[in-house]
């Protein structure tokens, strides 16, 4: 998908769906883009119920994310070193400047306890989480709707994902 492409998909996606949804499949297909598909799976756990798969939503996890990496052969039973971050899509731009569920609240483990990598993004703007409140790195396509944006985008993407940052 290139640069064009992108953008007009997140153009519809904002004008006649008016959901995240729509943003869901335009993040799925920049996943595909990155993701060496030998070595790891994009789980769409959007639909899950928070008890269905102990090892990929915790008990205790505040909320469900929308997609789950983890190691291709993953297996459901795995221990959470195998799942290497999670994707939340929302809708509004506020809601990926100003992240919820990144840190634990009373009863319930935020997804940084629990992922390494928490990315929030609306297809708009990208915004990765692996430590704090802070972001690692943030792209912005309302602002910078241009290909050096989106290869800034990709590269953040591999540079996470790759062999040697697996083998921590």
């Amino acid at each position: 998908m290139n640069i064009r492409t992108f953008l007009s998909k997140l153009v519809e996606a904002e004008t006649k769906s008016c959901i995240e949804n729509a943003y869901s499949h335009i993040v799925y297909e920049i996943f595909d883009i990155v993701l060496d598909s030998e070595k790891y799976s994009l789980v769409d756990v959007s639909s899950w119920k928070r008890n269905k798969d102990k090892s990929l939503l915790p008990k205790d996890i505040i909320a469900v994310p929308d997609f789950v990496i983890t190691k291709k052969d993953y297996n459901f039973e795995d221990t959470e070193t195998d799942i290497y971050g999670c994707i939340e899509v929302k809708f509004n731009d506020s809601n990926v400047d100003v992240p919820e569920r990144l840190k634990d609240e009373i009863d319930k483990r935020g997804y940084l306890s629990i992922y390494n990598n928490v990315i929030y993004t609306n297809g708009w703007k990208w915004a990765c989480y692996s430590n704090s409140n802070e972001a690692d790195w943030k792209c912005d396509f309302r602002k910078y709707g241009t290909n050096k944006e989106y290869g800034k985008l990709l590269n953040n993407l591999c540079s996470i994902f790759c062999e040697t940052n697996i083998n921590r």
